[in-house]
């Protein structure tokens, strides 16, 4: 498994969760504290080219506790929000890389407006992930390219984000609550998945 599976991993388990407060036409990512529990599914292998095979290296399976907090923010003098994300998940079998622990911000700018508003695209302007004590470092997200969208449907926000190839993470919010599922899959090396269900605290 290269080391970028290891962080992307990171990355796509404490995911992006944000509560909402009812969106309206023009619904907007709402700011504020969520926090919750999360639960992952593991399996790693490595691909055997010449037979078309795996070779199994680890089965993992956990819960972990999960902390959300958006605020506004500006970048280049346009509105943008903070996500900052920590969660206490322990160790993973196989994944020795990863530490015991996930703190991740990101920085989202809206890029375009579609449907009179009611949908968004955005840009990954900043992303900054520790494993560690550490703060995270924080990078730029790749140039000319939206990663993530926002629409409305049935009442509630629904936001898609993308992080690396074969990371993606969908946040449903409703009421005081998210719902969040994601997925990691590389046919060369596993898979992860995972759902957590935050509750906003302010």
């Amino acid at each position: 498994m290269t080391r970028g599976f290891a962080i992307g991993l990171t990355t796509a388990m404490l995911g992006l969760c944000v509560g909402c407060t009812g969106p309206s036409r023009r619904a907007e990512i709402p700011t504020g504290v969520w926090e919750g529990t999360g639960v992952f599914v593991l399996d790693k292998w490595t691909a055997q080219e010449e037979d078309q095979a795996a070779t199994r290296e680890a089965v993992d399976h956990g819960t972990y506790p999960t902390h959300l907090k958006i605020e506004p923010t500006t970048i280049d003098d346009a509105p943008a929000v903070r996500l900052e994300i920590l969660s206490q998940r322990g160790g993973m079998k196989g994944l020795p890389d990863l530490g015991d622990r996930t703190h991740l911000i990101l920085l989202l700018k809206r890029a375009d407006d579609l449907a009179d508003g009611r949908i968004a695209l955005y840009e990954l302007t900043k992303i900054g992930l520790s494993v560690s004590q550490a703060a995270p470092e924080m990078h730029d997200g790749p140039a000319g390219t939206t990663l993530a969208s926002r629409f409305a449907i049935n009442g509630d926000l629904v936001l898609h984000l993308l992080y690396q190839n074969g990371w993606v993470d969908r946040l449903r919010f409703h009421g005081d609550r998210v719902y969040k599922d994601g997925e990691y899959f590389d046919l060369d090396s596993g898979y992860i998945h995972w759902s957590e269900v935050l509750h906003r605290k302010r």
